[in-house]
């Protein structure tokens, strides 16, 4: 029952932060998830693991103490150190439980200036899980910027051939080639959709899947109609192909 309040108080903790500060929305959830595989792949004991996750729940309650709300790739390593011994002071005198204070004081020290106990293995893996889950982020970002840069390249071609304008009624077909996930093809809607909507041209209807294949070819075609009230009466009409109902 003890356990279980704290970590309800942790959570809770960690929500909280989440709600004051931009750079840490969801950031504790990431880190929890990490430094508990790497724990686990570690063999860590059961009572060490269970520090390890509170710790990792609101291992930046510092921040909340620091007037700018800095992106993480801007922190000096003097920064990192401010706002994880501000952590410490805080939890120390509210919540004096276990090791947590001390995890959390230590998680942004390089490995060779950790003093040389035990314990502060918790706060080298809480240090490397908060690195991984930023250098995830990070990648997350790129990735999800370059695809926005595909379609802008592909649909602005489309767009500039017929030309589409201001106020055209269209339909939209994002098709996969064979080895694209349907969750890349979403992506590639989502962004058509807002090129779109800042050009002004509204979507009638919109097809996304696997509709003109190559095997297994990676790849997205993107294809527009230009509507008019005939050809949105047969593109509604009924039909008996699979792919199409």
């Amino acid at each position: 029952m003890k356990d279980i309040s704290l970590y309800n108080v942790m959570n809770s903790l960690s929500m909280t932060i989440n709600l004051i500060s931009t750079v840490a929305k969801d950031h504790h959830e990431a880190v929890t998830y990490l430094a508990y595989k790497i724990s686990d792949n570690l063999n860590i004991d059961k009572a060490n693991k269970q520090k390890l996750i509170f710790s990792s729940l609101i291992h930046d309650i510092g921040i909340l103490y620091i007037e700018e709300d800095v992106d993480h790739k801007l922190h000096s390593y003097e920064e990192d150190i401010k706002h994880a011994v501000l952590g410490y002071h805080l939890i120390e005198k509210n919540f004096p439980v276990d090791d947590i204070p001390k995890i959390i004081k230590f998680h942004h020290h390089r490995w060779n200036d950790l003093p040389d106990e035990k314990l502060y293995m918790l706060s080298n893996i809480l240090n490397l899980a908060d690195e991984l889950s930023y250098q995830i982020s990070k990648y997350e970002k790129n990735i999800l910027y370059y695809k926005d840069e595909i379609v802008d390249e592909l649909l602005n071609s489309v767009i500039e051939d017929l030309p589409y304008e201001d106020g055209d009624e269209v339909a939209l077909m994002v098709n996969g080639m064979g080895g694209t996930p349907l969750m890349e093809l979403f992506l590639a809607n989502r962004r058509a959709n807002q090129l779109l909507a800042e050009k002004g041209i509204k979507i009638y209807k919109t097809f996304v899947g696997e509709y003109m294949t190559s095997l297994e070819m990676a790849g997205v075609s993107l294809t527009l109609l230009k509507l008019d009230d005939e050809l949105k009466e047969l593109l509604d009409a009924p039909t008996d192909i699979n792919i199409m109902k």
